[in-house]
């Protein structure tokens, strides 16, 4: 049994020292911060023996110097004691300074190495990753378990050495003064120790399940104040509000019970303090009352064992420390575990990219689900324009994700220009593919900032807003391309950030563009306003079309018609609307080459909206 609960423990200890070993400790910097504990360590020993010379040179010629006026010749040795004792505390100084810059070096950078890694294996994980997890928790993984390691390197890089070394030296001092009073003192130490260990033990799976509904709590508080918008609208205020206040309670609890460990183990450390003075007091001052121990030695015992007191009960600190570094490195370890680096460096790909697109044999499976599409094979030549088309879960957005390589197929390939897209690094697929997305994210940084967003120039920002059709609206806001548009663009209407957007893939001139229901958000205005900068977009460039609304859909050179994940057709509008009357409703009335005519179905816009977007019509797309 002691041997399965060592096991555990040092399988519980080991991702903690794996983790500070690989990220925070430097083996020069923790060489010369050991020398400097030590150094600290064994002046500080020393301070009390030289206390100690003191006193005893003052104690023995005390009564030949009664009544006299003359300057004893020990008076000098008393200074030459004080003058090393200054010494002693003007290199310390010194010493102390030079070990909490090296600390803060240790515990500062590896932090911020650590928590790079983290984001950046974070943001390399396809999206599949992200469903399976909650936002607030990969949070409190980046910042709080990451800070909770910082703080354990202070313990083990410094005072955790210091404290052993100061016991060990002190314990070497007192058998040196007398051995009688050293050996009860010395077993009283280590049965302190052993009971610390036992008591701080059992602590271990509380605080696990409080450093987790910490995380739920982020979770939960972080979900709740990014979707206030519509539990206001929905009147869910109350709601929310016992939701959170009870996982907040459910936190205090865990925090309660993990905190019954440092409840028992405060005062038992302080028991222990004064226990040890009291037999120093008993034990030594029966020495020397016999003569077998100096009034200076019964002082330095009694400084010695002071000294003791503070490391003894620093323990009752860094136990719960320690605890929480533990289950921070534990969690820390299984995420590093559960991301990798999937980006390639990826092949060295032409400049010149035509964008044909040849997808071979497709399928896709979300993790635990079933098939979201199995099979796709078609051929897109450069420049043409292909519209993806289905019934809600056919595939659309799963095939999306996949050519935009936030999703890795799970059998087949796509080739562009006859290289596989998986060995294409994604910043060089950034550059060959654009996207206009239904959803456009604007980040509370300049309007130029955001067109520009990943790359390392802004470029020629303004040109790319002209061609959005954005120039002139960014330019009546109040700092032009230096404002900041609020969290998440909240200070621009739809068409404004949707034309941004737009913007953005114009600064990029990619050759293959992806328009992701780009103006299912907007009125018929708005939309009438983004269809023509974004026929100029799509002229010349390969372009897939996942859209509901007719005018996206009026003229496409193909369709790929998906139904439950699996392809239906691959053919011209004309061929699709002739071969597939069942999808009918899905198509435009234009892809019907014949009937002009046509009755207007259950979910195709009304005269009036074709009227509204038939100006468009004119300009290209």
């Amino acid at each position: 049994m002691n041997m399965e609960k060592h096991t555990i423990l040092s399988q519980s200890i080991r991702p903690l020292l794996s983790l500070l070993r690989r990220y925070f400790f430097s083996r020069s910097q923790l060489a010369i911060s050991f020398i400097l504990v030590l150094f600290l360590a064994a002046t500080d020993l020393v301070c009390p023996w030289l206390v100690m010379q003191a006193i005893d040179i003052i104690v023995k010629p005390y009564e030949h110097n009664l009544g006299t006026t003359d300057t004893p010749a020990e008076f000098y040795e008393i200074l030459w004691v004080a003058g090393a004792l200054v010494v002693i505390v003007l290199v310390q100084y010194a010493a102390r300074y030079l070990l909490v810059r090296i600390q803060n070096r240790l515990m500062y950078q590896g932090g911020a190495k650590l928590r790079a890694e983290l984001y950046s294996r974070l943001q390399a994980q396809a999206l599949a990753f992200y469903a399976r997890r909650q936002l607030g928790n990969l949070i409190t993984n980046l910042v709080t378990d990451v800070q909770m390691l910082q703080d354990m390197t202070l313990e083990l890089a410094s005072d955790i050495p210091f404290d052993a070394c100061i016991l060990g030296g002190l314990l070497v001092a007192m058998f040196i003064i007398n051995k009688t009073l050293a050996l009860p003192v010395i077993i009283f130490l280590m049965i302190v120790f052993v009971l610390a260990v036992r008591i701080g033990r059992g602590g271990l799976k509380n605080q696990e399940r409080a450093m987790d509904a910490a995380a739920a709590f982020t979770s939960r508080v972080q979900e709740s104040l990014g979707g206030m918008r519509v539990i206001q609208s929905f009147g869910a205020v109350a709601q929310e509000q016992a939701g959170v206040e009870a996982m907040a309670n459910n936190h205090a609890q865990e925090l309660q019970e993990a905190g019954e460990v440092r409840a028992t183990v405060t005062p038992f450390f302080g028991l222990s303090e004064y226990t040890g003075i009291l037999i120093v007091l008993i034990i030594g001052g029966w020495c020397a009352l016999r003569g077998t121990l100096t009034a200076g030695g019964f002082v330095a015992f009694l400084a010695y064992m002071e000294m003791a007191a503070d490391p003894i009960s620093r323990i009752a600190e860094v136990f719960p420390k320690a605890l929480k570094a533990v289950v921070a490195a534990q969690r820390v370890e299984r995420l590093l575990a559960e991301t990798q680096l999937l980006d390639t460096p990826g092949v060295a790909t032409p400049r010149n990219i035509a964008g044909e697109i040849h997808v071979k044999g497709l399928s896709f499976t979300y993790p635990g689900e079933k098939e979201a599409l199995h099979n796709l094979n078609f051929v897109v030549k450069p420049g043409e324009r292909v519209a993806v088309v289905g019934p809600n879960g056919s595939g659309k957005s799963t095939l999306f994700d996949i050519l935009l390589k936030l999703l890795v197929p799970t059998k087949g390939a796509i080739d562009v220009d006859g290289i596989d897209l998986r060995g294409i690094s994604k910043e060089e697929w950034c550059r060959i593919a654009g996207v206009v997305p239904q959803d456009v994210l604007l980040l509370n940084r300049t309007i130029a900032e955001n067109i520009a967003l990943g790359l390392a120039r802004l470029g020629d920002v303004q040109q790319a807003a002209q061609l959005a059709g954005v120039d002139e609206a960014i330019m009546r806001l109040p700092k032009g391309y230096d404002t900041l548009p609020g969290e998440r663009g909240v200070c621009l209407s739809g068409g404004e950030r949707q034309r941004i957007a737009i913007a953005r893939v114009f600064l990029r001139d990619p050759r293959i563009i992806l328009l992701d229901e780009p103006t299912a958000a907007l009125d018929l205005l708005s939309e009438a306003q983004i269809l023509p900068p974004l026929s100029t977009l799509c002229t010349g460039r390969t372009t897939f079309i996942v859209s509901h609304r007719a005018a996206l859909l009026e003229r496409v050179d193909k369709v790929l018609l998906l139904s439950e994940g699996r392809q239906v057709a691959f053919d011209t509008p004309e061929n699709i609307w002739r071969a597939q009357v069942q999808y009918q409703a899905l198509f435009p009335p234009s892809w019907n080459g014949q009937d002009k005519s046509r009755p207007v179905k259950q979910n195709e816009e009304p005269a009036v909206v074709v009227k509204v977007i038939g100006s468009c019509k004119n300009k290209g797309f």
